[in-house]
């Protein structure tokens, strides 16, 4: 009777890392089965976003992160660092969050109306003092 083997069960695949990619090579050194890892990590990808080649994806340019940029100011603060690429993402709690204005074009004008002196407009006495 023939032995099943796992390497007849499997395929084979060979990657190689750059010395110089040390982040990755520091999460192949923490993962107790580095094969299976590799595997949820492709099946997540294909859940995500199907079946591609993730190397030639087309880049979609994320939305600017951090504070709004002034009329006029150039794209380097004053530390001369990008401000559209921070280093750390910015994030926002909902209680330090801003409502937004109200434009001035949005607000009603009203035209003041003329009150004869001494003429009560029916409203209150604050109305009657400040009419005159």
């Amino acid at each position: 009777m023939a032995r099943s083997s796992t390497e007849e069960n499997s395929e084979r695949k060979r990657i190689s890392i750059p010395k110089a990619d040390a982040s990755v090579l520091d999460w192949w050194s923490s993962q107790t089965d580095p094969g299976l890892s590799i595997r949820l990590l492709i099946r997540s990808e294909i859940e995500r976003n199907g079946y591609g080649d993730v190397a030639y994806r087309p880049v979609e340019q994320l939305p600017r992160r951090g504070r709004p940029a002034l009329v006029g100011e150039e794209q380097t603060g004053n530390t001369g660092m990008s401000l559209s690429h921070p280093e750390a993402p910015v994030t926002q709690h909902p209680q330090t969050q801003q409502r937004p204005s109200i434009a001035p074009s949005i607000v009603a004008q009203r035209e003041p109306a003329l009150v004869a002196a001494g003429a009560s407009t029916g409203g209150s006495s604050i109305d009657d003092i400040m009419n005159g």
